[in-house]
């Protein structure tokens, strides 16, 4: 773990049909997000492609990379485009000897035609180093009709499954990715991060800069407790069918630890649960937890006192756990993890560590 070397990259792309016969413009700003902004090396260049679910390129275009952030026009024939289809878009940052440096591991999905056509997409890139692929990666599906990422559906011989609640930003966070991945690899679980937004993630311009106004209005707009709960009765009744699965926990993240808190207090729904800098947790009500939590937060994340006075009460209060990261922000584990922090990487270690040992005790 302590090689990688994330970087959080976006690619803010803004879709303008010019006529309905003719080309359209894919305007893109290729920019930096972590600690500090990184060198390029010169003459690296920006390479960014259109294609279908078949794999088909459709346009594609070069840019040169000199600094952050990165401008770039793709065009395209709108004409030829199949409503049938799916189509996303990869991009890449390669040296002037054509040395890979960033590409995004997660094709981004467009819509480009109808009402509901793409305006921004964020496009995640990680650096290029071998020993990213050190864990098994995931496979997106469908379960009934709700897609997943799923590590280790047809390789875990273990009883027990995890269901990961992303944290605001969503399906695509190669962050929260590779947190699945990780866990399945040193738990040998099953471990399925289900998309709940459905593709309605806060966008990531909402929090750079940030803007209340947004953020409230998608919190206001974002799946109901109720909602969640019936896909996670939908999920652990489909994951319990085969018998394989008997155990069954819930890891969250911000807005996925708020619910990570619903899910424990349902009596017959999940085993235990991890809250990882979650948020609103000061609108749950702790009396009504009715199993193991571990909490995991983040410095400026609110104080678990109140929570932990309620819990120590409990028949389970002894198996619950809280841990505050001193030197950590929130989303220190997800979206906002900076791999170049030798403090932040041991800070995840250490997080997946406790993770390992606190569902061995509890499921």
């Amino acid at each position: 773990m302590t090689n990688l070397n994330y970087l959080s990259l976006f690619l803010a792309t803004t879709v303008f049909v010019v006529n309905n016969a003719g080309p359209t413009i894919l305007h893109g700003n290729a920019s930096y997000y972590g600690a500090s902004t990184p060198k390029i090396p010169g003459r690296s260049k920006l390479f960014v492609d259109l294609k279908n679910d078949r794999g088909k390129v459709l346009a594609k275009s070069s840019s040169n990379a000199k600094k952050f952030p990165i401008k770039f026009q793709l065009k395209y024939s709108a004409d030829k485009l199949d409503k049938n289809s799916n189509y996303s878009l990869t991009a890449s940052i390669k040296s002037a000897n054509k040395k890979l440096l960033y590409a995004n591991n997660v094709d981004m999905p467009l819509i480009l035609y109808g009402n509901s056509k793409t305006t921004h997409v964020h496009v995640q890139m990680v650096d290029s180093v071998p020993s990213y692929a050190k864990y098994r990666k995931g496979v997106i599906h469908n379960i009934n009709d709700l897609k997943v990422y799923d590590v280790g559906q047809n390789s875990s011989s273990s009883s027990m499954a995890v269901i990961i609640l992303y944290d605001a930003l969503g399906f695509n966070i190669e962050q929260t990715r590779m947190f699945a991945e990780r866990l399945a690899a040193e738990t040998n679980a099953r471990v399925l991060m289900p998309d709940f937004f459905r593709g309605n993630a806060l966008p990531y311009s909402a929090l750079h800069p940030y803007q209340p106004k947004v953020v409230t209005t998608w919190i206001e707009k974002s799946p109901s407790w109720t909602m969640i709960e019936k896909e996670l009765k939908m999920l652990s009744k489909e994951l319990r069918a085969s018998g394989k699965i008997k155990k069954l926990a819930v890891i969250g993240f911000c807005w996925g630890g708020f619910h990570v808190v619903k899910a424990c207090s349902e009596p017959q729904l999940v085993d235990s649960g991890i809250s990882i800098h979650g948020s609103m947790l000061n609108m749950t009500n702790p009396n009504q937890i009715q199993k193991p939590i571990m909490f995991l937060k983040g410095n400026n994340d609110p104080s678990l006192n109140e929570i932990k006075a309620v819990l120590d009460k409990k028949p389970f209060g002894s198996k619950c756990e809280y841990k505050n990261y001193e030197n950590m922000a929130h989303g220190f584990v997800t979206a906002k993890a900076n791999f170049h922090s030798k403090e932040n990487v041991e800070a995840i270690d250490d997080v997946h560590q406790k993770c390992i040992k606190f569902l061995k005790n509890t499921t």
